[in-house]
Order: C-alpha cells, then sequence, then structure tokens
C-alpha cells in the first residue's frame, strides 16, 4: 500500500499502541545529519581530546538547529487531544529516537506530560558525565571547555565531506543499526503495522504495511488533512 494515506489513516484510526521509532532523517532537514566515527567509547579511550571535539562540533551543529516540520508532526501526538483526533482508539503513544540532537525534545509543547519525552536509544549530546565521579547533567555551554572555543571552525577529518543522510522511518528502521533494526520484525510478529518513512526505497521495505518515500519533513506532516493537522506543523 504505498503511499496510501488514506488506508494508512484509517489503520491509525483503530490503532491502539503506537510507537514511533526515529533515525537520523527525521533531523536531516534541520541540517543535523549522521556522523558515528568518533562515537564510541573506544575511540575516547584511544583519543580522549579528540572525541571531545568531534562532540563540540557535533554539539554545535545540534545547537544551531530547530525542529522541522517532522518532528513537529511527531511532537503534536503527544498530545492526547490531539491523537485523538487521529487516532481515536490509541490507548499508548511513545516515541523512541536513535537521534542525541534534543530537537524530537525541543518539538514539545511545555505543557507535554513526561511520558511524551522520547526515549533516546543513543543518548543525547548535552548530556555530560564526569568520567572521575559519575556526575551527570544537561549541559548547553559553547563551549563546554574553554580549549574547544572555535575548533568547531574545522570539520574533523573523520567526518566526511558528504555526509550519510540516513531513513527516518515511523515504527520501523533502516535494518542497519541495532536493536533498532529489528522493531519492525518484532511489530509484525506481534500482528502490529509498520508505516516506513523514507527518502529512498530500500531493501527493509519488504516490512512495511505502508511506504512513504520523500523528505520527512514534507511526508511525516502529510499535507491536507491526511492524518496530522498540517496548521501545526509549520
Amino acid at each position: 500500500m504505498a503511499d496510501d494515506y488514506d488506508a494508512f489513516r484509517a489503520v491509525l484510526r483503530e490503532a491502539k499502541h503506537i510507537v514511533v521509532l526515529a533515525g537520523a532523517g527525521l533531523s536531516a532537514a534541520s541540517g543535523v545529519l549522521d556522523a558515528t566515527k568518533l562515537a564510541s567509547p573506544a575511540a575516547f579511550a584511544d583519543n580522549p581530546s579528540r572525541v571531545r571535539q568531534f562532540y563540540h562540533y557535533r554539539r554545535e551543529i545540534a545547537r544551531a538547529a530547530v525542529p522541522n516540520a517532522a518532528h513537529k508532526a511527531v511532537a503534536l501526538l503527544s498530545s492526547s487531544d490531539e491523537l485523538a483526533k487521529v487516532a481515536p482508539s490509541a490507548q499508548t503513544f511513545r516515541l523512541v529516537t536513535q537521534n542525541i540532537d534534543n530537537l524530537s525534545t525541543c518539538a514539545l509543547p511545555p505543557s507535554a506530560p513526561a511520558s511524551a519525552y522520547p526515549i533516546e536509544m543513543h543518548g543525547n549530546v548535552f548530556r555530560v558525565e564526569c568520567t572521575e565521579c559519575d556526575f551527570v547533567e544537561l549541559n548547553f555551554n559553547s563551549p563546554i571547555c574553554a580549549r574547544l572555543a572555535g575548533t568547531e571552525a574545522e570539520r574533523p577529518p573523520e567526518v566526511p565531506k558528504v555526509w550519510r543522510t540516513p531513513e527516518t522511518r515511523l515504527v520501523g528502521t533502516s535494518s542497519i543499526v541495532l536493536p533498532a533494526g529489528i522493531f519492525a520484525d518484532i511489530v509484525k510478529d506481534n500482528g502490529g503495522k509498520v508505516a516506513l518513512f523514507n527518502i529512498k526505497v530500500t531493501s527493509a521495505d519488504k516490512k512495511a504495511d505502508f511506504k512513504f518515500v520523500g523528505p520527512c519533513k514534507e511526508t511525516l506532516p502529510g499535507g491536507e488533512d491526511r492524518f496530522v493537522p498540517p496548521s501545526h506543523c509549520f
């Protein structure tokens, strides 16, 4: 049922438990793209200074970004009143994100309940931890360390000049990064429906009941009154 918004809307109206699994494509339109070569404990152990510079570079990109229409469309569903308009049978709604840019949280309305805040599978680039005492806090300072000031002007050589733009899916995944890659299979095995919002066709499409190809900021809001009121998305 590729690109069948009417059929998808009908399924949403009957859905009891809705999970949005977001990937880096959700933030691509906000200018936050994917780079993971230095994003590991092993890389930090090998060269802490280099990894700190790398994350400062990523933090500066995330600090300058703002939620796009796709973030806002998903955030809208955190409101029980708005969720009831598109999924009146829904008992639960959760957002699980693989992104670390904090944009899904930024897109939430101030009155959003605690349950609306995303489950961050890979953490948050603004949540920092002391390597000696395990103190953790959200820190939006720029720079977080004086010695990093100005280093964001230099692209780390480990970051490719042409960044990869992965896919974003609603209850789905690119099946590349685990454990997110098995979520669609679990949903299907339990009788659920899977809708994929992709920038392109991929081998994972065989898992989907619905496929919407194109930039998520365009396909996820849906346009007209497909399944998210567009006046709240822009």
